[in-house]
């Protein structure tokens, strides 16, 4: 196993307070700036070749302002493949211009609901997602990305997010709303702040019923960004969250560039690491320690995809597909080798 992925909170700024995250801090200290990242990013993919995808989170990159262009620009122009995720309140149709010609790739926003809901900024950034979108396609945007954090609250509500969302020709990929477990989890909030919309064992069949049907449309022809195998196993660790990850698959850094456990997790041995001047097998090795120590388990999908894909196919090439929206061609690279196997 190693690396196939990046992940990087490159601010920690964000002008919303969602009620399911905690990890955003306006005087977070020592950010780096984007030269800084872009000099990182190239030097870490230098180190490590098998990591295929960068994928941008926060905070919310939007608050970099103009600095996020030529951010995107330096990265096209270094062939570093990335995804930036963003609640899109910031963006107007003249910032989004200038990103289009930077050959921007994808862009994720985020939409959690067709309706109202009770918590106002998330409700800001559903209202947002559906005004960006028809935008977004009418400047030529492509490869456009959609997350749908999905709770007990709008969970029979997922099947019209992606006819909706397939219908401004962007993936829908759905991905459980995270809880923290512990204090070491500071990235979401904890299970007490979130229990009345988490899933219960109750909600069992509920589940089964609605990602059997996303798994349907799929086949139909519907844009969705998650391997079967994912959506199967929602009724069980999209309740526990207690799936385990037992390597770094997915590198995290933070927004000073130290290393983090994972996106959940800030760990204590590992933020001692830099981006800048990564020593991976030391970083590996106080990895466990602080996993071992930390972890309680999650149900993040970047990493539990990426993990699945590599294991079936033993390919880098197939992750990195995988984050192109190649998931159909990544679930038929797996179903040829599991006949050539003999696993089927």
């Amino acid at each position: 196993m190693k690396p196939l992925s990046l992940t990087i909170l490159p601010t920690r700024k964000c002008n919303l307070a969602c009620s399911y995250c905690k990890i955003h801090d306006q005087n977070f200290p020592n950010e780096l700036n984007w030269k800084q990242w872009i000099s990182n990013l190239k030097s870490l993919n230098e180190k490590i070749p098998s990591i295929g995808f960068t994928i941008l989170l926060g905070g919310d990159i939007t608050t970099w302002g103009d600095d996020l262009p030529q951010f995107t620009e330096a990265m096209a122009e270094a062939h570093l493949p990335f995804a930036f995720t963003t609640n899109g309140v910031l963006l107007d149709e003249t910032f989004l211009k200038k990103l289009k010609e930077t050959a921007i790739r994808s862009v994720s926003v985020s939409l959690d609901t067709l309706k109202t809901r009770a918590d106002n900024c998330e409700n800001l950034k559903s209202q947002t997602t559906m005004a960006l979108l028809p935008m977004m396609n009418r400047l030529g945007f492509k490869d456009l990305h959609c997350t749908v954090t999905v709770d007990s609250t709008n969970l029979e509500e997922v099947p019209d997010i992606i006819r909706y969302l397939t219908l401004q020709k962007t993936y829908a990929e759905i991905t459980p709303m995270l809880f923290g477990k512990s204090s070491s989890y500071d990235y979401t909030s904890t299970y007490e702040q979130l229990e009345d919309r988490l899933f219960t064992e109750w909600d069992t069949d509920r589940i089964e019923k609605v990602m059997n049907e996303v798994i349907q449309m799929k086949k139909e022809g519907y844009l969705i960004h998650n391997t079967d195998w994912f959506l199967l196993n929602w009724s069980g660790f999209g309740i526990t969250q207690d799936w385990y990850c037992q390597y770094p698959v997915g590198l995290v850094a933070d927004a000073d560039g130290s290393m983090r456990l994972c996106l959940q997790i800030k760990g204590d041995r590992v933020t001692k690491h830099n981006i800048g001047s990564l020593d991976f097998d030391k970083f590996l090795e106080d990895w466990f320690k602080d996993y071992n120590e930390c972890c309680q388990g999650c149900y993040w999908n970047c990493s539990y995809e990426s993990k699945y894909i590599y294991e079936k196919t033993g390919s880098v090439e197939a992750v990195s597909k995988y984050y192109a929206h190649g998931v159909l061609e990544v679930e038929d690279l797996i179903k040829r080798s599991k006949v050539m196997k003999g696993e089927v």
